[in-house]
């Protein structure tokens, strides 16, 4: 297949436009509207242009470049057998992996180029690069021409269309169901929403309405009683066009977000009268104040950016004389810069110096409580009900709390320990080790790390990294990494022999940086009609060590030059920023001399669904990060009067578990890629008793000895991933009492005649209704002819149940089976509820 259309229809779920008779895109089709269509695009979208394509100049560039490419792919299959995997080495270059990959794709290949690089480490993974790369220009370049081609000739387009309807959250997506292509996709659309919303006899209540600025697709006649709305658009043009399908006793508004396109917009009735209104970010330069003044809205929150404290306090004098009703709140986000970390803070304090100043009657300090405290009994209620994440944080920042939180039973959803980090719910708690140095001597690299959650390693007194600590364990802790990632090295860069190396390294990227500096200053920007082929050339033509300036003087002459040279910029600095502090810690240790900067370990919490992160601890580096991971979570799960429900824990290759050795947890699920047997004995001593049988398990399988282990065969639920294709599975699954089993695909595991089997053992065996056994297969069946392995497992094994099992009811994708003792066993094609895969399913049935 065409890897273009591979990864549309695996990664993106479709093709997003219609096509011709020939296979073509039809972009006309988008701007199509019907009734209840509402056209919610911006001013400037609204009129859409579209190119005619040079069809004929593409075909002719297309053949020309097929031979060359084919070239290229033999060139670089020349040096040997390609490799069938690879494991990227921590010590390679990522540029120099690039720039081999580049100079193959590319073809300006020469002998003496080519044996430069076979020397280098990165070679074989840049060759292997190449040939994916060049491999798929091949298929995509014989895929347009197989097009073209064929409509040349009155032929039929050369692949089957269909309709595809998906579903997905945030986490997953689910291919639902193929039709043939014989309607438009915005007719298709329109079909999905009469369907659901058609001819109902009350008006659709909807919690939050988010309308895109697109077409929305709506169907006539449909009355909404929404609560709450988000819309990134025009918002006064939304309130006019949704009109008719908004009942008028919506209004107003619980909460409404907007961004800011134009300032009259905070004149519009509906929006004044919003009982919160959010005011996300705007696409123009705006004086704020007045507009923030001028608000009725119960609650406003400003989430624009930067405030001054002057402003901030004119809005608390007209707070404190406008007679604002109980409950009204302005509330203002304040963001983390990357070169402001200390922001947040220096605003607090001069706001509430002001404060104090200006309201010489305020009680103000954070810890003022004008509220009589709950009773004992009552705060056990409100803790025990309490969001998990928001508890955990509030008794972390109040010490009174955490002796009656230790009382209360504590459930968290998920749990996934890491090796620098962990995660609970919707929350990942890391650690890592901020450095600040002096004003405007912070190299990128420290920067880079503060921003994104501090430096994953302990550091030695002339601030090299110390890999010596990673993998320490304390009694409670558990390995569970691959063996490669606990085979630690002496961190390399301590090694006093590649001093010259480093300083020669420095020197040329300076010189190089000269280069780069020497055409003006530095502010390329990028633009959709580049070439990235031409960025890549330029760029490493500035990163060639014997570049100069007049080497450079031809390549001025191509538009993206700028733009390169920009990228060349960026990274001959980051090069610089890395290798001067490395450099620095060399010489602090050959001249018995302090590092230039402090170190504090850091504690960051980040919201793994929005991605938003804030620092909310900073102290002394004084204790291992491996030693400051185990304090949190023990701090955390330690010392509690009753064990923590987990509902499920996900392990990986990549864990350490670190629980305090006296934790006791109640799971329902576990769901590790880390060795299996390490995993239930890493767990059992924490796991109480209570909750044998687990609900479900799921697991790679390094070991078939595994399906012997009584937590495995007592689980309600068994998911078997990755499973080893040379392991004869039909006996291990025959002989298993769980009630569901799942086997996802990788590859033919199971042969026709053994799926059989397992057929005619669950006719047999008396299983309740409700047992199941779930293999899997790929996401692209068709069931229309055999177009790879999984259609013609499914052909074949539909075939044989007809012809094996005269008694049973068959149709093309679903079989019904008498079993011996009156219940139906129902085979048929579903879902894969853990991948975008479908399965083929035996469920007992009464």
């Amino acid at each position: 297949m065409c890897p273009i259309v591979e990864n549309d229809n695996k990664f993106w779920g479709r093709l997003a436009t219609d096509l011709d008779q020939h296979g073509y895109e039809d972009w006309q089709t988008l701007d199509k509207l019907r009734p209840g269509d509402v056209n919610l695009r911006c001013s400037n979208d609204r009129v859409r242009v579209y190119q005619e394509i040079n069809e004929v100049g593409i075909k002719k560039k297309e053949e020309e470049e097929l031979p060359e490419l084919q070239e290229q792919l033999d060139y670089v299959e020349s040096f040997g057998p390609m490799a069938t995997s690879f494991s990227f080495d921590e010590f390679y270059s990522d540029d120099m992996v690039e720039q081999i990959t580049s100079y193959f794709v590319k073809g300006y290949t020469s002998e003496d180029l080519s044996a430069y690089y076979s020397t280098l480490q990165e070679f074989e993974h840049g060759r292997d690069r190449a040939y994916e790369e060049l491999k798929d220009k091949i298929l995509e370049t014989k895929a347009i021409l197989q097009q073209w081609y064929a409509r040349r000739d009155g032929l039929p387009v050369p692949f089957e269309s269909y309709v595809m309807f998906t579903i997905s959250d945030r986490y997953t997506k689910k291919n639902i169901e193929f039709v043939k292509y014989e309607k438009k996709l915005h007719e298709s659309l329109n079909y999905l929403m009469h369907k659901i919303f058609e001819n109902r006899r009350h008006p659709v209540a909807v919690k939050l309405l988010i309308p895109q600025s697109e077409i929305l697709r709506l169907t006539p006649g449909l009355r909404m009683q929404v609560e709450e709305m988000h819309f990134d658009g025009e918002v006064d043009r939304a309130f006019v066009e949704l009109a008719p399908y908004i009942e008028e006793s919506s209004y107003p508004l619980k909460c409404l977000k907007i961004s800011v396109w134009d300032t009259a917009v905070f004149q519009h009735p509906k929006l004044r009268s919003a009982k919160h209104l959010v005011v996300g970010r705007s696409h123009e330069e705006i004086r704020w104040l007045p507009i923030l003044l001028n608000l009725e809205n119960h609650k406003v929150s400003y989430l624009e950016g930067s405030m001054p404290v002057d402003d901030f306090m004119t809005i608390i004098r007209h707070w404190v004389s406008c007679g604002k009703e109980l409950g009204a709140s302005f509330s203002y986000t304040l963001e983390l810069t990357e070169d402001e970390e200390l922001y947040i803070d220096g605003f607090h304090k001069e706001l509430f110096k002001e404060i104090k100043a200006q309201f010489k009657n305020s009680i103000s300090g954070h810890r003022m409580n004008s509220n009589p405290p709950l009773a004992y009994q009552s705060l056990k209620a409100v803790l025990h009900y309490m969001k998990t994440t928001l508890r955990i944080n509030l008794t972390g920042r109040c010490p009174p709390l955490r002796s009656v939180d230790k009382t209360v039973p504590l459930t968290i959803d998920s749990f996934e320990p890491k090796e620098h980090s962990f995660l609970i719910d919707d929350k990942e708690y890391q650690i890592g080790l901020f450095k600040e140095y002096p004003e405007g001597s912070c190299p990128d690299s420290a920067k880079r790390d503060n921003k994104n959650g501090g430096l994953e390693s302990d550091i030695d007194e002339y601030g090299f990294e110390d890999w010596s600590t990673r993998g320490a364990l304390t009694p409670g802790d558990t390995d569970l990494r691959e063996w490669r990632e606990r085979e630690y090295k002496v961190n390399p860069s301590q090694d006093v022999s590649r001093l010259e190396e480093h300083e020669r390294n420095l020197r040329v990227y300076r010189e190089q940086l000269a280069v780069v500096q020497s055409f003006g200053p530095v502010d390329g920007r990028s633009d959709d009609t580049y070439s990235s082929e031409i960025i890549i050339q330029i760029i490493n033509r500035f990163m060639d060590p014997n570049t100069t300036t007049e080497f450079m003087m031809d390549n001025r002459k191509y538009k993206e030059f700028e733009f390169a040279r920009t990228q060349a910029h960026k990274k001959l600095r980051d090069h610089i920023m890395d290798l001067e502090p490395l450099l620095e810690s060399i010489y602090c240790r050959r001249d018995r001399r302090a590092v230039s900067f402090n170190s504090f370990i850091m504690l960051t919490i980040k919201n793994s669904v929005s991605g938003v992160t804030k620092i909310v601890e900073m102290v002394k580096y004084e204790k291992k990060l491996h030693e400051a991971l185990k304090y949190l979570i023990s701090k955390i799960l330690a010392g509690r009067l009753h064990p923590v429900t987990m509902n499920t824990i996900y392990l990986s290759g990549e864990t350490i578990i670190r629980f305090p050795p006296e934790l006791k947890i109640k799971l329902r699920n576990i769901d590790t890629s880390a060795d299996e047997n390490l995993t239930l004995e890493a767990l059992n001593p924490f796991i109480d008793e209570t909750c044998y049988p687990l609900k479900s398990i799921k697991f790679e399988v390094s070991d078939s000895r595994i399906f012997e282990n009584p937590v495995v065969r007592s689980a309600e639920e068994l998911v078997v991933a990755e499973p080893f294709p040379r392991t004869d599975w039909v006996p291990i699954f025959l002989n298993l009492p769980n009630k569901k089993i799942h086997l996802l695909y990788d590859g033919n595991v199971i042969s026709v005649d053994g799926f059989i089997a397992l057929i005619r053992h669950y006719m047999c065996a008396g299983k309740e209704v409700g047992f199941s056994f779930t293999y899997g297969l790929s996401a692209e069946i068709t069931m229309e002819g055999g177009n790879n392995e999984s259609d013609e497992f499914l052909i074949a094994l539909f075939r044989k149940i007809r012809k094996e099992f005269k008694e049973s009811k068959s149709w093309k994708r679903r079989a019904h089976i008498p079993t011996t003792d009156g219940k139906t066993l129902v085979v048929s094609t579903v879902a894969c509820e853990y991948t975008d895969d479908y399965c083929v399913q035996l469920r007992i049935d009464s």
